[in-house]
């Protein structure tokens, strides 16, 4: 219990001095917010043996700089400090934590030892110029064409993966994006990313709404050897909510016999008049494979991109998310898998303490079929978040 008692006590005490310190300096239009957080996480193959833990305490800082009412500027920063088994026994964690996969490489691993490491990550850094109708933006920043909520297919700059939970932010790009507003409640986005083999992936989105649909096509250049266009919508029929993506993805590699192929997620979700709502997804994804070995680090671990969003070809989700009180939500997710074989649950609740301080348990539990035998992982969290 000490291991829990500790982190709150110091969540308490950091979170109480951080909100004097935020800055919103006037003359300078300067705002600086963030979070504190501390994470436990086990993992557990069988609760007779051995548990791998890890402890992870995790600073947030985010900077906005507003000198003018057509110029602004930003940055993002990860301060973590994990500590445990996985950094001892999970090959290449460490490495892995010290990798940045854009162009610019702005993670470093400032200490390590054979259990513990203390990384610093810029994960935003962005000059903006806008005015009516158009707004400009260069540096590491998210470009969101996402509009389904676990499988993003038009995501083709940069991917997530919905396990990380810890990471609402998601992961950038370093890009240069040009968005222009002609009015009616239309968009056109244009980005260049420069990716960290120094390959161009570029594409141009246009967005519009027709028949109360927000609807967008899109398509482009991806890692300079793929051409891809696609078309995603969000809308409802009824009362419930429906959103989908469509992409379809060409190799352009002279010499190579690739055939294209397909990415298509599409969801629903509905609240209920008790307040319980639901969430559904499928994925086909045309790039997966039929291999019949999955190792699961790998699958976990792994960087994402549009292609390898699933392991699987079809892929199904299931939500449901209910707030038992104004303080206290719970819900459980799940998916299932086609070739090879694999499930997940995830059940989880959070509470919140007060305005800014929120406790968190969750699971996360995968059964995969790997040479023809079962390989079942547990995952457990215990998370303290405190805002400022």
């Amino acid at each position: 219990m000490k291991y829990f008692i500790y982190p709150a006590l110091i969540l308490l005490l950091f979170g109480n001095t951080t909100n004097a310190q935020t800055v919103e300096n006037e003359a300078n239009k300067l705002t600086v917010a963030g979070y504190v957080k501390f994470m436990n996480t086990n993992m557990i193959e069988s609760v007779k043996t051995n548990w791998l833990s890890e402890n992870m305490f995790h600073n947030r800082l985010n900077f906005q700089w507003n000198p003018s009412a057509h110029f602004s500027a930003g940055m993002g920063m990860r301060n973590r400090l994990i500590y445990g088994d996985f950094v001892q026994d999970i090959p290449g964690y460490t490495a892995m934590a010290d990798s940045d996969p854009g162009f610019l490489d702005l993670s470093r691993n400032i200490a390590a030892g054979k259990s513990y490491f203390l990384n610093i990550t810029i994960d935003r850094f962005w000059f903006d110029y806008h005015r009516k109708g158009l707004d400009l933006r260069i540096g590491h920043q998210r470009i969101n064409w996402g509009q389904t909520f676990v499988w993003n297919a038009n995501d083709v700059f940069n991917s997530y993966s919905f396990f990380d939970f810890d990471y609402e932010e998601r992961p950038g790009s370093d890009a240069v994006r040009l968005s222009l507003y002609p009015g009616g409640f239309s968009m056109v986005d244009m980005a260049i990313k420069l990716e960290k083999d120094s390959t161009i992936t570029a594409g141009l989105l246009y967005k519009f709404n027709r028949w109360n649909y927000d609807m967008q096509v899109l398509g482009g250049f991806l890692k300079g050897h793929n051409i891809f266009f696609g078309t995603g919508w969000s809308g409802s029929i009824g009362d419930a909510g429906f959103n989908g993506e469509i992409t379809y993805i060409q190799p352009t590699d002279k010499g190579e016999k690739k055939k294209g192929n397909l990415l298509a997620s599409v969801g629903a979700s509905y609240i209920f008049a008790n307040s319980l709502s639901l969430q559904a997804e499928m994925l086909y994804n045309g790039f997966a494979g039929d291999s019949s070995n999955v190792d699961f680090l790998t699958y976990y671990f792994r960087p994402l991109d549009v292609k390898n969003l699933s392991f699987s070809k079809y892929s199904a989700f299931l939500q449901l998310s209910y707030p038992l009180t104004p303080l206290l939500t719970i819900s459980l997710s799940g998916m299932a898998y086609g070739k090879p074989e694999a499930y997940y649950v995830g059940p989880s609740a959070t509470y919140s303490l007060t305005d800014n301080l929120e406790v968190d348990l969750s699971a996360q539990i995968f059964r995969l079929k790997s040479d023809n035998s079962y390989q079942n992982i547990g995952l457990a969290f215990f998370r303290l978040r405190q805002s400022f």
